[in-house]
């Protein structure tokens, strides 16, 4: 007797309900619930694979589990779980010891950190940064030397489950709630609450081994091919573009010897996303722009001159340092004599910069400015590091900073240091020790300089020190997402940014003479610790960063160029080298019109160079602000202005490079730096192209190849660190049914299915019934 249609549609749907149950993944997106969050990732080398991922491509799905604390019990009740967990613990908790003692459990799905308020988090990176350990650890100075003693070592840890950070969330979900609906979880059980929040993790970062290796390498997944043997990498090397300028232009680097200020722009944390590097990373570079625009103005105002000093001074970031040196060994490599030749060189006129550019088959060089400052040439170098957090003063009021040199006593750097600290008045005054690393120094940009030429000249500036071999860091975050803001001091870094600007007079002059009139202003400390902290769309930043596009656009002749964007909250992480990320480019129009984008030049092919050809890089936002704040401070604009340029700003500057412009074309035909440079409008000024320049910083043991993304080994030996590829990535939770609640509604599906077909079969009779009778 056949069925009616109504209960032949529940009699179908009954097993399907029966089989999904309540759960998020089963019912669509509706009840996933977005977290904000930071991830771990994978990340490859020369030497293997560090990070945090999930093993399969579908993800990994777990119910939420709080472990609050790390004591015997905590570890007991952990033990006693039936099933995988996505455990959500304090960050107090984020060491090796921890999840070491998860990873050895299979149940151990995922771990969600909560980004709580803490200070005894420790320092995530090796007691060696870059040093043993590490695949840097033939490129450092002393290699064994413990600069970290708070370092946990989880950089270097590679774990087979997700790790993420879950963040404060000013709406939406953050770490708050994630806790909160862990513990509403409980302890679980096959009687655990309804319904059950659960953990949706998908951050698969490619397979444990390959043919090749295992495990993976950064060389494996460059040269990853399909099955059909073409070239496909899976990832992309760490870099982008260092910044440097000088203060006496390309007459000063040509002319005299150079004193080279330097720091590394880039910071690492176990949370990429989540990097604010503010003693590491945001305090160097504060204090080198700080003493830059004081050395400025004080040359603008006719206090110091610095065209007539017998020593030219000179500013340099660099990017990807933190990740074997990239960007200050590719630099010291390049300046080197012999080092690095130009198979085919291109003439300023087509260059955007007028230093000319340089085409080969291992890459594009946008500018060749880089060949005016020779490694010879520098008489002296001064690294800023970790000045933001400082040790308990040793004299009263002052602020202690050690100079840490390596072997002989740079003895003209270490008294122009004493002198500048002594000019200092008594509401600023800092006091400088003198420290001989006795064969090892702190991973700085100095260390590449150093280990190519050891006699140079050299020291760091730090907040840290200890005698010899006590040197040691003092700030337990280092390389932590809690190196924040709120541990610096800007009258401190005031200090420090007087004592760099009036160090790098002296030893530039010879003497003392207009030093007290080199005068860093607190407001300008104040003005861009806010932004480069909180907020990088600042209008102190982004009408630099914005100056720097349009001037890169309206060399290649279009009104729209992609960038990257600028990231919330600001983050110090280097990222990829990629086409619109810091890789250099050559657009090239070839014979019969065609044009094409290339990275670098097939040496088997002659090259022909064509007036429409343009040479450039589109820099990171970082990148592009360093470059343009550098190119209106020295280049003819104001003296490190912080707000939008005005009458009162181009006034200051002086007569001499007062040039107002509002169109490229107003500054059309204007030289300047000896006649070795034009100038471009930046912002509402004529300013000189070779004032600031970019330079790649991608490691020297990897070149790009004609097509862009495509990266050659060139020594295996070398990091070569590389972030793997992905097209989505991400964190969510939702409400799941418990196993009681899906047997129950199992039980009703049953139940309604049957009284359903019951129901129909009655309504079945009596209609056959009125049949019968009617």
């Amino acid at each position: 007797m056949p069925l009616s249609g109504a209960a032949f549609v529940l009699l179908l749907l009954w097993p399907l309900g029966g089989q999904a149950g309540y759960d998020g993944a089963h019912l669509g997106t509706s009840l996933l619930k977005d977290v904000a969050h930071a991830p771990c990732v994978r990340l490859f080398s020369s030497k293997g694979t560090t990070g945090c991922r999930t093993p399969h491509h579908d993800g990994t799905t777990a119910p939420l589990y709080h472990l609050a604390g790390f004591g015997a019990a905590d570890q007991q009740a952990f033990l006693r779980l039936e099933e995988g967990v996505a455990v959500v613990m304090s960050a107090n908790m984020l060491n090796a010891t921890v999840l070491d003692f998860l990873a050895t459990y299979a149940w151990t799905q995922g771990v969600i950190v909560l980004d709580e308020e803490s200070t005894t988090i420790p320092s995530p990176d090796v007691l060696t940064p870059q040093g043993q350990g590490t695949p840097s650890v033939a490129f450092t100075i002393g290699p064994t030397h413990v600069w970290n003693p708070a370092g946990s070592g989880l950089t270097m840890q590679k774990y087979d489950f997700p790790v993420v950070l879950a963040t404060a969330a000013d709406e939406g979900n953050g770490a708050a709630q994630v806790k909160a609906w862990a513990q509403h979880n409980g302890g679980l059980g096959r009687h655990g609450p309804y319904p059950r929040y659960t953990a949706v993790f998908n951050f698969y970062f490619g397979p444990t081994s390959s043919s090749l290796s295992d495990p993976l390498t950064s060389a494996d997944c460059l040269g990853w091919k399909d099955v059909e043997g073409n070239l496909v990498p899976q990832c992309l090397p760490m870099g982008g573009q260092s910044v440097w300028a000088s203060l006496d232009g390309r007459t000063g680097l040509q002319s005299k010897p150079t004193i080279l200020l330097t720091a590394a722009m880039d910071g690492i944390s176990l949370f990429h996303d989540k990097t604010p590097a503010a003693n590491e990373a945001v305090a160097s570079i504060l204090t080198l722009l700080a003493a830059t625009s004081a050395l400025r103005n004080a040359s603008v105002s006719g206090q110091i001159d610095l065209t007539a000093a017998p020593s030219n001074l000179a500013v340099a970031f660099f990017q990807a340092d933190e990740w074997g040196f990239a960007g200050s060994r590719r630099f010291v490599r390049d300046i080197s004599p012999g080092k690095i030749t130009c198979p085919v060189p291109i003439g300023g006129n087509l260059s955007r910069d007028g230093t000319g550019s340089c085409v080969g088959p291992h890459g594009v060089y946008p500018s060749v400015a880089f060949q005016d400052l020779s490694l010879e040439k520098i008489a002296h170098i001064l690294a800023i590091d970790q000045v933001g957090v400082l040790s308990s003063p040793s004299v009263s009021a002052a602020v202690p900073l050690t100079a840490l040199y390596n072997g002989a006593p740079p003895t003209a750097l270490l008294e122009a240091l004493a002198i500048a600290s002594a000019s200092l008045g008594i509401d600023n005054t800092s006091s400088v020790t003198p420290v001989n690393g006795a064969g090892a120094m702190p991973p700085t940009p100095l260390t590449s300089f150093l280990r190519e030429t050891p006699g140079l000249s050299g020291a760091v500036l730090a907040g840290y020190g200890g005698a010899g071999a006590g040197a040691e860091f003092i700030d337990p975050r280092y390389h932590s997402h809690m190196d924040q803001a709120s541990y610096l001091d800007a009258d401190s870094l005031t200090t420090v940014a007087n004592l760099v600007a009036r160090t790098a007079w002296s030893l530039a002059s010879g003497g003392e003479e207009g030093m007290d009139e080199i005068v860093v202003q607190k407001e300008f400390i104040e003005t861009f610790l806010a932004c480069f902290t909180d907020d990088w769309d600042c209008p102190a930043m982004k009408q630099f960063r914005e100056a720097e596009h349009d001037n890169l656009k309206n060399y290649l002749g279009q009104s729209y160029l992609y960038t990257p964007p600028v990231p919330q909250p600001p983050s110090y992480y280097s990222g990829v080298t990629a086409s619109y990320q810091g890789l250099p480019l050559m657009r090239h129009t070839m014979e019969g019109g065609n044009s094409g984008l290339f990275s670098a030049w097939p040496a088997e092919k002659d090259f022909v160079p064509n007036m429409e050809d343009k040479f450039y890089v589109v820099p990171k936002p970082l990148e592009a602000f360093l470059k343009g704040w550098l190119a209106y401070t020295l280049g003819g604009g104001g003296g490190g202005a912080t707000a939008t340029a005005t009458a009162t700003t181009r006034a200051a500057v002086g007569a001499a490079a007062n040039i107002p412009c509002k169109s490229p074309q107003d500054c059309d035909g204007l030289l300047c730096d000896n006649n070795l440079s034009s100038r471009e409008c930046f912002i509402d000024i004529c300013v000189c192209k070779s004032a600031s320049f970019y330079h790649t910083a991608l490691d020297p043991g990897l070149a790009p190849q004609p097509e862009p993304g495509i990266f050659t080994i060139l020594d295996a030996k070398t990091p070569n660190w590389a972030e793997p590829n992905w097209a989505s990535i991400g964190f969510a939770v939702f409400p799941d049914a418990s196993a009681r609640v899906e047997g129950l509604a199992l039980g009703v599906g049953a139940g309604v299915g049957a009284l359903s077909a019951l129901g129909a079969w009655m309504v079945q009779r009596v209609l056959v019934k009125h049949h019968y009778f009617d």
